[in-house]
């Protein structure tokens, strides 16, 4: 059975290179190639048209419940999904210039040569722009510098994100190369077998699932550079509250003895003593836009993400994370994706088309340029990305 997109393009063969027929082919190239952007959260019901740089989007994200139980009365739940606002921030373009016998090809022949190397390009940079969300991301697994390579360390994966309750079956991490080859090298994980119908790239992507977690290698896992922060021997601080930090805290000053450096957007570290239920500990992430730096050895204003989850002492320890590879483990679906396609050039200025699938949108539009004398077939859509639910995906430090 053809994929319900390919049945609304008649016979390769058969096709004359319209915009309608690039677009729909395009779309279907640009799923296939996508990794990242097939395993988080779209909203597969919604269908944008005429979007514009900076515009927002709203998106559908499943609901959360909590059973609780039951004793004299029942607490009732909102059982309304919810909705996340993104922001339309990137326009990535891929434009070609063609020649009139590029545009006398076969549809098939058209789509090796032009429309599959464009698609390629593109996915690579709507997935690339998955990754950088990593900054959002408080919770983390493993040490920076040191990918895992042992069984243990994988084991450790999949037990952090129990700890976050990342429920079974949807645990699965974005590796890099680095990471994937220290995995490949504790056992042979690849599996042979495909992982639905979302895409060759996914499928070649997919390494194997190795005690609960399902990895993939990709390209373009963001390296953090971490803030120089030191206290002369290591990268730690004193909480430095008198009385101390509240419940839902979150600024906080720091200090210690000969503490130097900076402290930059991005940067996770742990809070002695806050951990899970479980006793595993728990991370958090710098918010602040700007670099925060020590004077006299202390920073005030220290921003950051979660909330403080329970009350913390003055003087309690804080350990910064070191430069590391952001790889991403847990239920992808805690971060969103929308791509949509632009509004279609005024009548009369350029023949395009739009599609619209499964939560991906591309524009197509054909055009001469007078300054260059070269037709050109430009492809572009609009993204928006951000981290929904925190609370289950993690950094898988390499």
């Amino acid at each position: 059975m053809k994929h319900a997109l390919l049945n609304s393009v008649a016979s390769p063969e058969a096709t004359y290179i319209t915009p309608n027929a690039v677009a729909k082919m395009s779309l279907m190239s640009l799923r296939s190639n996508c990794i990242a952007s097939n395993l988080v959260h779209r909203d597969l019901e919604a269908e944008f048209t005429a979007a514009k740089r900076g515009d927002t989007v709203k998106i559908r994200r499943p609901a959360i419940f909590d059973a609780k139980e039951f004793s004299t009365t029942v607490t009732e739940q909102e059982t309304e999904e919810g909705s996340v606002d993104l922001v339309l921030e990137k326009h990535f373009d891929v434009t070609v210039p063609v020649t009139s016998k590029d545009m006398t090809l076969k549809l098939e022949n058209f789509n090796t040569q032009i429309v599959i190397p464009a698609m390629e390009a593109m996915a690579e940079k709507i997935d690339a722009y998955v990754y950088q969300q990593y900054t959002s991301i408080y919770y983390q697994i493993g040490t920076a510098g040191d990918p895992p390579d042992s069984l243990g360390d994988v084991a450790q994966v999949n037990a952090v994100l129990m700890s976050m309750r990342v429920r079974t079956g949807r645990r699965q991490a974005l590796i890099n190369s680095i990471a994937q080859q220290d995995i490949l090298s504790i056992a042979d994980l690849v599996r042979a077998d495909a992982k639905g119908d979302a895409g060759t790239a996914l499928r070649d992507a997919e390494i194997g699932k190795v005690l609960g977690v399902e990895y993939y290698g990709v390209h373009q896992i963001q390296r953090h550079t971490a803030g120089t922060l030191s206290d002369g021997s290591g990268r730690t601080a004193l909480v430095n509250a008198a009385g101390g930090l509240a419940v839902g805290a979150t600024t906080m000053n720091i200090d210690n003895t000969s503490l130097t450096g900076t402290i930059v957007n991005g940067d996770v570290f742990k809070i002695a003593g806050v951990n899970f239920d479980d006793g595993t500990p728990k991370s958090f992430v710098v918010t602040n836009a700007s670099t925060l730096t020590a004077a006299t050895n202390a920073i005030t204003g220290l921003t950051f993400q979660p909330a403080l989850p329970q009350t913390v002492a003055d003087n309690v320890v804080l350990t910064f994370t070191a430069t590391h590879f952001a790889n991403i483990a847990g239920d992808l679906r805690g971060i969103a994706l929308a791509v949509v396609p632009l509004e279609l050039p005024i009548a009369g200025a350029a023949p395009g088309a739009v599609e619209s699938f499964e939560g991906l949108g591309l524009r197509v539009v054909f055009d001469y340029n007078s300054s260059t004398k070269k037709n050109t077939v430009s492809f572009d859509c609009l993204a928006g990305a951000e981290v929904i639910d925190p609370r289950i995906v993690a950094r898988l430090l390499g």
